[in-house]
Order: C-alpha cells, then sequence, then structure tokens
C-alpha cells in the first residue's frame, strides 16, 4: 500500500503540477509538496471548501465536490476526498482540466483506500 506522500508525488508527476496539499477541514495539513506554507494553503484550502458548501447548501444542493479556479494559464483544484479531508492542487502552465479531474479521482480513491 503506498504512503500519502508518495500519492502525491504521484500526482503531481503525472499532471506536471506545480504544488499539492492535503488538508483535513479543520484546516491542518496531512501532506504537502511544494508548498511554501503548509499550514497557510491547508487553512485556505479548508476555507474555501467550507466557504463553497455553505453556499451550495443555500440552494438545498447538499455539499459541494469541488472547486475550481481558474487562473492565467493554471487551475486551482479543490476536491473533496471524504467527509474531513480536501486535496488542493495547483496546475501546471496550460493544464488540461479534463485530465486533471482523471488523475485527481485516481488519487483519491487511492487515498481512501489508505484510510480503511
Amino acid at each position: 500500500m503506498k504512503n500519502l506522500k508518495s500519492i502525491l508525488q504521484e500526482l503531481l508527476t503525472e499532471t506536471e503540477s506545480d504544488a499539492v496539499i492535503l488538508a483535513n477541514s479543520d484546516g491542518l495539513p496531512l501532506e504537502a509538496i511544494n508548498t511554501t506554507d503548509d499550514n497557510r494553503v491547508a487553512a485556505l484550502t479548508a476555507s474555501l471548501q467550507s466557504m463553497t458548501d455553505r453556499f451550495i447548501e443555500n440552494f438545498d444542493r447538499g455539499k459541494s465536490d469541488q472547486v475550481i479556479i481558474e487562473a492565467k494559464n493554471s487551475y486551482v483544484v479543490i476536491k473533496r476526498v471524504n467527509d474531513n479531508l480536501q486535496l488542493m492542487l495547483l496546475s501546471g502552465e496550460n493544464s488540461k482540466l479534463g485530465l486533471l479531474l482523471l488523475y485527481i479521482d485516481n488519487a483519491i480513491n487511492r487515498i481512501n483506500k489508505v484510510f480503511v
């Protein structure tokens, strides 16, 4: 069974992305690669996921599964791993969103197996 760090490193390599972090809903980092301030990035990741959840709940749609922010030539994707974890990926330049989401979903499946 692969550990969390190797799963995240593989995701970075597969997607040619710049940074990735796995954070809990309290905003604490579990694992991070290439983030300048793990605690701050984890807190921002959890905050964005929480704000999006509250926004979606106003429309009686449950919780959000993902947050996608499009920046110049890249994306920030925050995707729910389970009820307590979120994964944030900062893509490399000129990434294809569909492929990013596919690789992220595969990584999330492997991460969830670690916690079973």
